[in-house]
C-alpha cells in the first residue's frame, strides 16, 4: 500500500515537472522583452519631457513680449519741440561780429584768438573780440586807440595742435554760443564762462546773412563812448 502510494505521488510530480518545464524555459525572454519595453518608455517620457520644456520656454517669450506691447501701449506719447530746422537747431542769431555782451545762440565769424590755456587736442580757453567798442589813452600823446573789448570763453571742436598758451592764432571760423562752461583755474577757484563751438555749415546755410553796419553807424557808436575830457582830432577832409 505505501509504495503504491509513494508510486502514485512520483507520478504526479513528475507529471508537474513536465508541465512547468518549457514556462520556466521562456522566463528569461519574457523578462527581457519587458526591460526593453521599460527602456522604450523612458525614452518616450524624456522625449515628452524635452517637448513640454520647449514649450515653456517658448511660452515665457511670448507673455514677455505681451507684457513689453502693453506696456508700450500705456506709455504716454511724449510731443517735442519743433526747432526751426529738421536738424535739432537751436534758434541761432547770426551777427556780423559780437558787438556786445555774449549771449545764449548768437553766433558770428571770429577770425583770430588768443591762447589762454590748451586744455586738449579739441578744447582751449582763449580771449576773443567780444563786446562794446572802447577807447584808451596813449601815454604821452592827444591820441587815442579805438578797439573791441575782449572776452574770455572756452572753444571746443577745433584743432589745437601746435597751438601754446599765450599765442596768438587764427581761428576764421563762424562760432556760435552753444552753452557755458564750468571750469578751475590755477588758482583753485572755479569760473563759468561761455562755450563756443563752429557753427554747422547745415545751420549757417538755413539763416539770413548778418546786416553789416555802414560806415557811418559805426562812426556814430564810436563817438558816443568816447570818454569825457577826449577831444577828437578834426578831420583833414
Amino acid at each position: 500500500m505505501k509504495i503504491a502510494t509513494s508510486i502514485t505521488v512520483i507520478i504526479i510530480f513528475g507529471a508537474i515537472a513536465l508541465l512547468t518545464a518549457p514556462s520556466v524555459a521562456e522566463a528569461p525572454d519574457k523578462v527581457a522583452a519587458l526591460q526593453a519595453q521599460v527602456r522604450l518608455l523612458k525614452a518616450e517620457n524624456n522625449m515628452l519631457r524635452a517637448t513640454l520644456e520647449s514649450l515653456r520656454a517658448d511660452l515665457k517669450k511670448k507673455d514677455l513680449e505681451i507684457l513689453r506691447l502693453k506696456e508700450q501701449i500705456r506709455r504716454p506719447k511724449i510731443k517735442t519741440a519743433t526747432r526751426p530746422a529738421a536738424l535739432n537747431m537751436p534758434p541761432i542769431k547770426l551777427l556780423a561780429e559780437f558787438d556786445g555782451p555774449l549771449k545764449l545762440h548768437q553766433a558770428s565769424m571770429v577770425k583770430s584768438a588768443k591762447v589762454l590755456q590748451v586744455i586738449s587736442k579739441t578744447e582751449m580757453i582763449t580771449e576773443i573780440a567780444a563786446g562794446p567798442m572802447t577807447t584808451k589813452n596813449i601815454p604821452g600823446s592827444r591820441n587815442y586807440s579805438i578797439f573791441r573789448k575782449r572776452s574770455t570763453v572756452w572753444l571746443s571742436d577745433i584743432n589745437t595742435k601746435g597751438f601754446v598758451d599765450g599765442a596768438y592764432v587764427e581761428i576764421n571760423k563762424t562760432l556760435y554760443v552753444a552753452d557755458t562752461k564750468r571750469y578751475v583755474n590755477a588758482l583753485g577757484i572755479s569760473k563759468t564762462i561761455f562755450l563756443l563751438k563752429p557753427l554747422p555749415a547745415e545751420w549757417e546755410a538755413k539763416l539770413p546773412k548778418p546786416v553789416t553796419p555802414d560806415r557811418k553807424t559805426k562812426k556814430k557808436v564810436i563817438r558816443r563812448q568816447l570818454p569825457k575830457g577826449v577831444k577828437r582830432r578834426p578831420s583833414r577832409r
